[in-house]
């Protein structure tokens, strides 16, 4: 994937990017949509903690600590086919490298949102067992 830099792109919109890849959950889990439903709500709890972990690293300017966070939440976005999220952990941990604290916070703040997006893809998850 061809990411652009933070200070490009970290106000661009991600509309039109479904927040998760079916066909990803598909290959990775087989077609069971309940397994699913439940891997993606884990990572969405764990997600929040780590985002509510990192804007206390943010805030008392810890900026490794919330550098490696957005890695960790890069990584299994990424490994999920989250791309929205996925995309805006890897322009944090970028943000994070250049020691660019606003860039951070503004890239925390969409973090935020798209996963409220993935949080809220999953309540009208289609339900039942295989698909």
């Amino acid at each position: 994937m061809n990411l652009p830099s933070s200070s490009d792109s970290d106000h661009a919109p991600l509309s039109g990017m479904a927040p998760y890849d079916q066909a990803r959950l598909n290959e990775m889990f087989g077609h069971d949509r309940q397994l699913h439903r439940e891997i993606l709500a884990l990572f969405v709890t764990e997600t929040f903690r780590q985002l509510d972990t990192m804007i206390d690293a943010l805030l008392l300017g810890r900026m490794t600590e919330a550098r490696m966070l957005a890695q960790e939440i890069y990584t299994d976005s990424a490994n999920l086919g989250l791309g929205q999220i996925s995309m805006l952990a890897h322009l944090a941990v970028n943000a994070g490298f250049a020691n660019d604290l606003d860039g951070q916070l503004r890239l925390h703040a969409r973090l935020m949102n798209a996963l409220d997006a993935l949080s809220t893809a999953l309540e009208d998850f289609p339900a039942g067992g295989v698909a």
